[in-house]
């Protein structure tokens, strides 16, 4: 079973050690589908010129953390095969609320046309093979054609351009931050993805996460950045129990509240775990 970490969370066994998954020729689909995403953006610039131009009016950071790698080959079937998954013991009951982040911060992402849409973690498991969080999220909904809202439109119709054209736009918004370790990484890090990509800085924040980490996202890790609180928005996603909310008070609010910037003792231990593939 599970031990408890230093933000409340559990490691298996298996993350202890140094053994990497075999990583045969059908797990180069999800370089596939960063391909596809490619020729996308390819197709949508016309005569706009480069996609950072078409970054530098966007205002409006929405930083989705990443909590699990999908192992599998097959991003369409994600949806369905959580033994593809990669979870920890704590983390079974779980899944519904990480798929419906990728839902909501897609869903944020199509009602925000100044908005960045950042899916943030790194290649954080030795078992998983060097896949980070972020980028299997963004598959996913890739995948999933943005998860297209509304009744299928007739081909070739008005109405069926339109879905495409709200399809592309949202998945030219969104991106990966791959660099993350925790979640004060989670949001420093996507600040500085957004200035990378937008060539400016964020002027609001929303980030989608689970319930529990609210006080910790906004508390902790926001007023460590200096960001202005009216400026930042938190949306919890998923169930929260009373054990969690000690757990989180104990591993990850006590220890950022000395620490803010997780630079030593449990906090730093944590982080050099969770970072198998020294990114």
């Amino acid at each position: 079973r599970g031990e408890m970490g230093e933000e409340g969370d559990a490691y298996t066994r298996e993350d202890a050690g140094n053994a990497v998954a075999p990583i045969d020729k059908r797990s180069l689909e999800g370089a596939r589908g960063v391909e596809r995403s490619r020729r996308v953006a390819t197709a949508v610039q016309g005569e706009t010129g480069p996609l950072p131009d078409r970054w530098s009016n966007l205002t409006h950071l929405i930083m989705v953390a990443g909590h699990t790698i999908y192992m599998g080959d097959d991003f369409s079937h994600a949806g369905s095969r959580p033994q593809e998954w990669y979870l920890a013991d704590y983390q079974r009951a779980q899944l519904g609320a990480f798929k419906e982040h990728i839902r909501t911060g897609v869903r944020m992402t199509r009602d925000d046309p100044s908005s960045l849409l950042l899916f943030s973690g790194s290649a954080t498991r030795p078992l998983a093979g060097p896949r980070s969080e972020g980028a299997s999220y963004w598959l996913y909904a890739e995948a999933n054609r943005w998860f297209r809202e509304g009744p299928v439109a007739v081909a070739g119709s008005e109405e069926e351009e339109a879905q495409e054209a709200a399809r592309v736009d949202v998945a030219e918004r969104s991106q990966t931050e791959e660099f993350a370790h925790d979640s004060f990484e989670n949001l420093l890090f996507s600040v500085c993805r957004f200035r990378q990509l937008a060539g400016r800085y964020p002027e609001s924040i929303s980030v989608v996460s689970l319930p529990f980490k609210e006080r910790r996202f906004r508390d902790e890790h926001r007023k460590a950045m200096r960001f202005p609180e009216e400026h930042f928005h938190f949306i919890g996603v998923g169930d929260t129990t009373p054990e969690t909310l000690q757990g989180e008070s104990k591993h990850a609010l006590e220890p950022y509240r000395k620490d803010p910037y997780g630079c030593n003792g449990t906090l730093a231990a944590k982080k050099r775990r969770r970072n198998p593939y020294k990114t």
